[in-house]
C-alpha cells in the first residue's frame, strides 16, 4: 500500500518538473527547421544569391602545429615545428617526454688534414675533446740492389769468397780426432778422374773445427750401424790448377784463380758406409762422375740410393755443413768463407 502511494507522488513530481519545459524546447525544435527550409527554398530558386566559390589558398604554417588531445576534444595541444637544420646550424632534437624543449646539439664536423680531430663528450654533448695529431718521424729506407755483387750460386766456384779471418795454422789430421771415419783418398792413387796419382801421401787435413763438426756427424750415424768415409779432404791450390786444365767446368772443379773450398781446407768429399762391414752404401752415381746422376735433384735413380743420399745429406747439415747442387758427395762448412786459400806442402 505504501509502494504505491510512493510511486504516485513520484510520477506527480516529474509531471511538474518536465510540463513547463516541453513547449519552449518544441518551440526551438520547429523554428530551427523553419530556418532550414527557407534557406533552401531561397538558394534553389535564386542561385545568384549564393555565395561565390573560390578555390582555398594555401595558409602559410604556423609556427607550431595543433594536435587536438584524444580524451580532451576542446584542449589543443602546441607542438612546435621541428626544421631541418642547414648544413652550418645545430640541430635540436625535441626532447620526447616535454616536446616544448629542445636539446642543443652541436655540429661535428670532419677535420681538415691540418687541424685535431675532436671528439664530442657522449656524456655531455656540448663539449669537445681535442685530440692532437700524431705523426710519425720514423721513416723506412728503401735497399738499394747492386746488380754487379749479385750472384747466382750453382756450383762451389762461382761464389767470390769474402776476406778471410782465420789462418792454417790449425790444420789437423782427421784420424787422429775422428779415427772411426774411413779414408780413402782417391787422389792419393790412380783411381780418380784424372787417372794418376796426385798427392804423394793419404791424408785427410782439416781445419780443427771442420774435423770436429765431421766427428758429431759419425757419432751420430754409428747409432744407426752407419758411418762416413772420405774421399778428399784438404786439396793444395798448385792440384787444383792440374784439374782445371784438365777439367775447366766450373759444375764440377772450381777456377783457381777463385780457388776452391778444399783449397781453404774447409770442404770434404764423403759417403755413407754400413759401419760393421765398411761396405758403401748405394749412391745415385759413383764418385767424381760428372754427369746428372750426380747432382742432389736427380730423382731417376733406385728408391735405395735416394734414400742413402738423403739420409747423408740431413746428417752433414745436421752439423754445420751445406751441400752444393751438382754433387752429391761434396760438402762445405758453413764458415768455409772464413780460412783463407792455402798452398803447403804434404811434409
Amino acid at each position: 500500500m505504501l509502494t504505491k502511494r510512493f510511486f504516485c507522488l513520484f510520477s506527480i513530481v516529474l509531471g511538474i518538473v518536465l510540463i513547463p519545459s516541453t513547449p519552449a524546447l518544441l518551440q526551438s525544435v520547429n523554428s530551427s527547421s523553419v530556418m532550414q527550409t527557407d534557406e533552401n527554398s531561397v538558394t534553389k530558386d535564386n542561385p545568384a544569391l549564393l555565395p561565390p566559390v573560390t578555390n582555398p589558398k594555401p595558409s602559410a604554417p604556423a609556427s607550431s602545429t595543433s594536435t587536438t588531445d584524444v580524451k580532451n576534444p576542446a584542449q589543443v595541444i602546441s607542438t612546435p615545428d621541428v626544421k631541418l637544420p642547414d648544413s652550418g646550424s645545430s640541430t635540436k632534437p625535441t626532447d620526447v617526454k616535454n616536446p616544448a624543449q629542445a636539446i642543443s646539439v652541436p655540429d661535428v664536423k670532419l677535420p681538415d688534414s691540418a687541424s685535431s680531430p675532436k671528439i664530442t663528450d657522449v656524456k655531455n654533448p656540448a663539449q669537445t675533446i681535442s685530440v692532437p695529431e700524431v705523426k710519425s718521424s720514423i721513416t723506412t729506407p728503401t735497399p738499394s740492389v747492386d746488380a754487379k755483387n749479385s750472384l747466382e750460386i750453382t756450383s762451389e766456384a762461382k761464389v767470390k769468397p769474402s776476406a778471410p779471418t782465420k789462418t792454417n795454422n790449425d790444420l789437423v789430421d782427421l784420424e787422429r780426432i775422428a779415427p772411426h771415419i774411413r779414408k780413402d783418398i782417391r787422389y792419393a792413387t790412380a783411381n780418380n778422374f784424372m787417372n794418376r796419382k796426385l798427392y804423394p801421401v793419404s791424408r785427410c787435413l782439416l781445419h780443427a773445427k771442420v774435423a770436429e763438426q765431421l766427428k758429431q756427424v759419425q757419432i751420430e750415424l754409428e747409432k744407426e750401424n752407419l758411418g762416413l768415409k772420405v774421399f778428399d779432404c784438404y786439396r793444395p791450390l798448385s792440384i787444383q790448377k792440374q784439374m782445371w786444365k784438365i777439367l775447366p767446368d766450373n759444375n764440377y772443379v772450381a777456377n783457381p784463380a777463385q780457388g776452391s773450398r778444399h783449397n781453404r781446407a774447409s770442404a770434404v768429399d764423403l759417403t755413407l758406409i754400413d759401419f760393421s762391414t765398411g761396405k758403401d752404401k748405394e749412391m745415385p752415381s759413383k764418385y767424381d762422375e760428372f754427369s746428372k746422376r750426380a747432382h742432389m735433384n736427380y730423382e731417376a735413380a733406385s728408391i735405395e740410393s735416394k734414400k742413402n743420399r738423403k739420409h747423408l745429406r740431413t746428417a752433414m747439415e745436421k752439423h754445420g755443413f751445406k751441400s752444393i747442387p751438382t754433387e752429391w758427395w761434396h760438402y762445405d762448412s758453413n764458415e768455409w768463407k772464413q780460412y783463407p786459400l792455402i798452398d803447403i806442402s804434404w811434409n
